[in-house]
């Protein structure tokens, strides 16, 4: 796949998603390779119920049970409870959208990764309200899924965790044919890296990472995009008046 090949021909983008892509300036597999994190989220620590603190952001691995589709008051919209359980404890997962989508989607019994603002829960106990759900398959331990989550503007309706898995595929097929426009000597000048490490580090930084330098775009990875960015716009600029010295002045 080439990065300026229709973001449609993406596997996971069917006519819908294509088009909420592009209405946002999204039309190339380039144009969503180059959609930058604006923040990250830290899930290297791994909570449990019986630790975690209510009123904070918390990422726990466990099983979901007693999934139910509830008609809410009216009778016109629904809603969908779940039970999540670790180790630790329990807590009641809740969505309010996508019911139906959720309810599709998770099976009894099956292991979670789950991330979302701990709060009381008005029956008592704890819940989160729309959290992030991710398939924890068959790791042996819960640190094999602590890493760093980057986070991105997303489009529409497009749901956070899509935008993300996109950008991962994008990643997967074009991030090896990216290559910056600064000639080699000045790259080797500036300390400017490979472009498609620079990507795949942005997008998928490893655990030991700086947090702060990520959130700051102060990594050399984001020092790459940076100056490759900034060399393109000068160059851009400097033809662009390259080309109107060329033109003959208007006679006076």
């Amino acid at each position: 796949m080439k990065l300026d090949d229709s973001v449609r021909y993406l596997k996971g983008v069917g006519p819908k998603r294509a088009d909420t892509l592009e209405k946002a300036g999204i039309a190339t597999v380039g144009d969503l390779l180059f959609r930058l994190p604006f923040r990250y989220e830290d899930r290297r620590r791994i909570d449990t119920v019986a630790t975690a603190e209510p009123g904070g952001e918390v990422t726990l691995v466990g099983k979901i049970s007693g999934v139910r589709l509830i008609r809410m008051r009216g009778g016109r919209r629904t809603m969908l409870r779940a039970l999540f359980a670790d180790d630790g404890g329990w807590v009641d997962l809740v969505w309010f959208h996508q019911a139906a989508y959720f309810r599709d989607r998770l099976a009894d019994g099956e292991r979670w990764l789950v991330h979302g603002r701990l709060e009381r829960g008005s029956r008592g106990g704890v819940q989160i309200v729309h959290p992030e759900i991710e398939d924890a398959g068959d790791e042996a331990s819960s640190s094999a899924l602590a890493r760093i989550l980057p986070v991105y503007q997303k489009p529409g309706d497009l749901a956070v965790a899509a935008m993300r898995s996109l950008i991962a595929r994008s990643v997967e097929a074009c991030a090896a044919s990216a290559e910056t426009v600064v000639p080699a000597p000045l790259c080797e000048r500036l300390g400017i890296g490979s472009m498609a490490e620079a990507l795949r580090y942005v997008h998928a930084p490893p655990p030991d990472a700086d947090l702060d330098a990520l959130e700051d775009c102060a990594t050399p990875a984001h020092r790459t995009l940076i100056l490759d960015e900034l060399f393109a716009l000068q160059v851009g600029m400097m033809l662009r008046k390259a080309e109107r010295a060329s033109r003959d002045g208007l006679a006076m």
